[in-house]
C-alpha cells in the first residue's frame, strides 16, 4: 500500500511534521510505502512525481489541511479529481476552521478523534 501524508510546515511549531514522520515509520513497519508532502507551492508537482511512478491508495491530512484543494473553476474538488481517498484526521471541532470541515464525498472522509 502506498501512503501519502500531507504536512503543512506553517503550523505553529510545525506539529504537522512530527506526526507523519511518525505515521511513516509506523506504516513503514506494516510494509506500506509513505511519501511526506508538505502543503505548499510544490505540492501539485510533488503529486504528479510520486503517482509517475506509484498509485496512491491513501491519502492522510491533519486538520482538514489540503482537503478543499481545486484545480479549476469547476468546483470539483481534487481528490476527487483524481481518485485518491483522503482521510482527515481532525482534533478540534468544525467551528474552527470551518473551511477545512466542509468537502464531504466519497474520497473525502473525516475523522474525529478528539
Amino acid at each position: 500500500m502506498n501512503i501519502l501524508l500531507i504536512n503543512w510546515k506553517n503550523g505553529e511549531n510545525n506539529p504537522f511534521g512530527y506526526f507523519n514522520e511518525n505515521l511513516k515509520e509506523k506504516f513503514q513497519e506494516f510494509g506500506c510505502n509513505s511519501f511526506i508532502v508538505d502543503y505548499d507551492s510544490n505540492f501539485l508537482t510533488r503529486i504528479s512525481e510520486i503517482t509517475i511512478d506509484k498509485y496512491i491508495h491513501l491519502a492522510i491530512t491533519h486538520q482538514g489541511i489540503g482537503s478543499d484543494l481545486q484545480l479549476n473553476s469547476d468546483k470539483k474538488c481534487f481528490w476527487e479529481l483524481v481518485q485518491i481517498p483522503l482521510l482527515l484526521l481532525h482534533s478540534e471541532h468544525p467551528s474552527f476552521m470551518s473551511n477545512n470541515h466542509i468537502i464531504d464525498n466519497k474520497y473525502v472522509v473525516h475523522s474525529y478523534c478528539i
